[in-house]
């Protein structure tokens, strides 16, 4: 990692002499807020399988990495993408009841 003098990406890297801007932004589930499923004992809803799966991870990585793009940076910062979007199904709902 390099020590960025101004702060204007989520990080930087140096390879062979060249600095890298990072950017990291995570992909949730439509309707998903981070972390909420962990705030206050929040209410976990049994989550059915989505037949469409493939779509939706699609269109939500193509809003997150649009917003990104959006953002007008001065350079162009590489992009790393942590796709969490649940597969859907009840599986998490059978653990908990064992």
């Amino acid at each position: 990692m390099v020590k960025q003098m101004e702060r204007r990406n989520d990080e930087q890297i140096q390879n062979a002499g060249e600095i890298i801007d990072i950017e990291v932004t995570e992909i949730l589930d439509p309707g998903r807020k981070r972390g909420d499923e962990h705030r206050c004992e929040a209410e976990q809803g049994v989550r059915h399988f989505d037949p469409h799966l493939g779509e939706t991870i699609a269109n939500q990585l193509a809003k997150g990495v649009k917003k990104k793009a959006d953002k007008g940076y001065t350079t162009t910062p590489l992009l790393l993408v942590y796709l969490n979007i649940l597969g859907g199904g009840r599986l998490g709902a059978k653990s908990r009841l064992q």
